[in-house]
């Protein structure tokens, strides 16, 4: 891999720690919070609650569409048609244990099979399932394109949707996910895009214009008929939502453990065809003047490296602005200087030592760049792999969850001795007072349990790199 990869490729937060040399810079601020990370591109529209049906016999539902103005719920091996009054009007055997389900063509529901990684229709009349596609059939007319089509069969397929001809899968493979859009006559892949998070539960095609429910099922991100993300967002005033059920100016989802369906108010420009490009995300070119160091000016002193990748606003660069933002404030507490914590990368010139922590997918493949006798390397992952958010190790914030990285988590409680929610740990395995750059590694290690490998390269300062708290 590139040296000139390591910013392009770079989705989640890297960590670099180094000693010998000292910079300076104005410092972030000491007060950030993860409530406050920038929103300035984003066009968010609150949604307000119109009212609620309970659902008379919720049966374990895990997902609800629309489907010509009619609701549909699912649970495993059960598409339900629900009426007005959130009774059970008809069951449908299907026999799919992980479903998804959308609203694909008049009388016709598009079905995800989780587990197979098929979508197959059903007849809402017939009761018939007829199967339309496997994943792994799927052919890619621009393989070199991103995402890569290999996540049709390495991801979950977590939500489809469709808009009568094409449909949409979301594969969760971490902080890789992704949507792809395929033409279900040609079984090709059409059109693809980042997903807006690690976790999208439920998907819904309206009036030209993709939503996906997405962050902890808090946030509805739109999209364009060609996969492309765009900056506005409907913020939920709940979370932990299921389903997604879309109509002119409202939205229906599973709320309160799915026992009831509520009913939201949006703004019609959310979701209007006439405007759905003018807010598309593109990749925006800043310009920063870079000035040339001489290093032979600087103190030896200690200071941090901090990367913060994607948008903060988004789902997923939410989750690396909260990580950011807690290492900060812990490198504060372990004697770091406000301005010598820089937003930058160096091209490892002049340092004693440094130490490298990297939570972004695929991170093991930047070791054979990056590795000297100079240099501590911790990758959340291998070169082949995915990384992932948490799955527990979250912390609420005024009533809000707000996730962080599995790896970012555990490394960060081993430096800070303390989990967000203030319980202590102990990563000090030497019993020494101070942590290491190879403890903090080692307790990631020990204390991983989500499918992907943490990878440790030592070219000699793993157990001299110290903080004392």
């Amino acid at each position: 891999m590139k040296r000139k990869t390591l910013l392009t490729l770079s989705l989640a937060s890297v960590l670099t720690l180094w000693a010998g040399i000292s910079l300076s810079q104005p410092p972030l601020n000491a007060q950030l919070r993860p409530e406050l990370r920038p929103l300035s591109l984003s066009k968010l529209f609150q949604a307000g609650k119109l009212g609620e049906l309970r659902l008379t016999q919720p049966d374990r539902f895990s997902t609800l569409t629309d489907l010509d103005g009619k609701l549909f719920a699912a649970a495993p091996r059960t598409v339900a048609a629900l009426g007005d009054q959130g009774q059970v009007l008809r069951r449908f055997a299907v026999g799919i244990d992980r479903l998804s389900i959308s609203g694909h063509a008049k009388n016709q529901l598009l079905l995800g099979d989780g587990a197979r990684k098929v979508l197959s229709s059903l007849d809402t009349e017939s009761g018939k399932v007829t199967e339309l596609l496997r994943l792994d059939a799927v052919s890619d007319p621009n393989a070199s394109q991103e995402p890569e089509s290999a996540l049709l069969k390495t991801g979950e397929l977590s939500a489809v949707a469709s808009n009568g001809k094409e449909a949409f899968v979301a594969m969760e493979a971490g902080f890789s996910s992704a949507i792809f859009k395929i033409d279900l006559a040609t079984k090709r892949i059409v059109s693809r895009g980042w997903a807006p998070g690690a976790e999208m539960s439920a998907m819904a095609f309206f009036q030209d214009g993709l939503y996906v429910l997405t962050g902890n099922g808090s946030q509805v991100a739109r999209y364009t008929n060609q996969v492309e993300k765009t900056l506005d967002k409907i913020e939920l005033p709940t979370d932990g939502v299921k389903g997604l059920a879309l109509r002119a100016g409202e939205l229906h989802v599973l709320t309160d453990n799915v026992s009831r369906i509520s009913k939201y108010q949006v703004d019609r420009t959310v979701t209007d065809a006439s405007k759905v490009r003018l807010n598309v995300d593109i990749v925006r070119k800043v310009d920063i003047l870079i000035p040339k160091i001489d290093w032979s000016k600087f103190l030896v002193k200690r200071y941090a490296v901090l990367i913060c990748g994607d948008l903060a606003e988004n789902f997923a660069g939410e989750c690396f602005w909260n990580d950011t933002v807690w290492m900060y404030k812990t490198l504060l507490n372990n004697g770091y200087k406000p301005e010598n914590i820089f937003v930058l990368y160096g091209d490892g010139m002049d340092y004693a030592s440094r130490a490298i922590f990297m939570q972004q997918c695929r991170s093991g493949g930047f070791i054979d760049n990056l590795q000297n006798s100079k240099t501590f390397i911790a990758t959340a992952c291998r070169f082949d792999e995915n990384a992932r958010p948490a799955d527990t190790e979250n912390e609420t914030v005024g009533g809000k969850l707000y996730n962080h990285g599995e790896f970012n988590y555990h490394i960060t409680t081993a430096l800070d001795r303390l989990r967000p929610t203030g319980g202590v740990i102990n990563a000090d395995t030497n019993s020494d007072g101070k942590i290491s750059a190879r403890e903090m590694s080692e307790w990631n290690r020990t204390h991983e349990n989500l499918p992907e490998n943490p990878v440790m390269n030592d070219g000699g300062p793993g157990n001299s790199f110290l903080f004392t708290k």
